[in-house]
């Protein structure tokens, strides 16, 4: 359990930078603030360097990552959707969101839990501008159910199935496992 923003978004940035096949990020907000910028950046490099990097974004919730970043992100090679994105013709749709929080890192590490990517995370609560929240590392079996998650709404933006042995690795005999 990472409690604020100290703790789990320095944990997300050393998994999404030791990544070595594949990043699937899903969040509601993420603003492009400095925080935001230093997901970016870390998402760039990796793509840059042969991972396969996923993100799925809020059409409401990432309203802040306007199309220049966007822009920026998919030249780099991350491959970028947006649930629903906001427009006038989807008025009514507005309220069925992604609040979805799925990070998996090469089908091995995953967090899940109630933070987003920004500023407003960032800290440790000691003012009125830093947000309490939590996230959940994990490791082991339960990854693949945060994967499945990413994978439902990642399919339906993209069309893309994500399946196979990058996606859910096979899981190695130890304490807890029938094997």
């Amino acid at each position: 359990m990472l409690q604020n923003g100290d703790a789990f978004l320095a944990a997300m940035l050393e998994a999404i930078r030791g990544a070595r096949e594949t990043i699937n990020f899903a969040t509601y907000i993420f603003e492009p603030d400095e925080v935001g910028r230093e997901f970016m950046e870390a998402f760039k490099e990796r793509a840059r360097a042969g991972v396969e990097v996923r993100f799925l974004l809020d059409g409401f919730g990432g309203l802040k990552l306007t199309r220049k970043y966007r822009n920026d992100l998919t030249q780099s090679g991350v491959k970028l959707s947006r649930f629903r994105p906001f427009g006038l013709r989807d008025l009514v749709r507005m309220y069925r969101r992604n609040h979805r929080r799925a990070v998996v890192i090469d089908g091995r590490i995953g967090f899940t839990g109630g933070a987003a990517v920004s500023k407003k995370w960032k800290g440790n609560v000691h003012n009125r501008h830093e947000w309490r929240d939590s996230m959940t590392r994990i490791t082991g079996p339960m990854v693949g159910g945060i994967q499945s998650a990413f994978a439902e709404h990642w399919v339906y933006c993209t069309g893309e199935v994500l399946a196979g042995a990058r996606f859910f690795p096979p899981l190695e005999p130890g304490p807890g496992l029938c094997g």
